[in-house]
């Protein structure tokens, strides 16, 4: 897969540790559905709220036989009232708050991708049950 797989950071800088996250839970979807052609990765981070904290927003696009499979998934990093110290500072760092949201949307948004490449992999071998459409229901005709 690792070949196949592209990652892209938009609003941030190249990590190390999330390229090589990104390419490990990429490696988990071969897994799930070998027959991926292609897998593109986009993530970014957004500055930071001063109410809403960071967000991390990922995309994924999985190359597959038929229509391409596309996840978009957002994970943010709320500071929370218990985080501060008796002065009110925070005590975190900014940039710890944009790693954990960083982090969570890679392992929230390929959790997402293993589950939908896995309902496709069901539906093409026939595991999965697929109901006729419902009857139309009669119109009735007295007013």
């Amino acid at each position: 897969m690792n070949s196949r797989l592209q990652i892209t950071f938009l609003h941030m800088e190249v990590s190390p540790p999330v390229e090589f996250r990104i390419r490990r839970e990429a490696a988990r979807l071969d897994r799930c559905f070998d027959r991926i052609q292609s897998c593109r990765a986009v993530i970014g981070i957004s500055p930071a709220q001063h109410s809403s904290g960071y967000t991390c927003h990922l995309r994924i696009e999985i190359g597959i036989p038929g229509p391409d499979l596309i996840v978009q998934h957002e994970a943010s990093f709320h500071p929370f009232p218990w985080m501060q110290n008796n002065s009110g500072e925070q005590k975190h760092l900014e940039t710890q708050a944009g790693c954990d949201a960083v982090f969570a949307a890679i392992r929230e948004g390929f959790a997402i991708a293993r589950h939908q490449l896995e309902e496709h992999s069901n539906l093409l071998e026939g595991k999965t049950k697929v109901h006729a459409p419902a009857p139309p229901v009669p119109t009735s005709l007295a007013a």
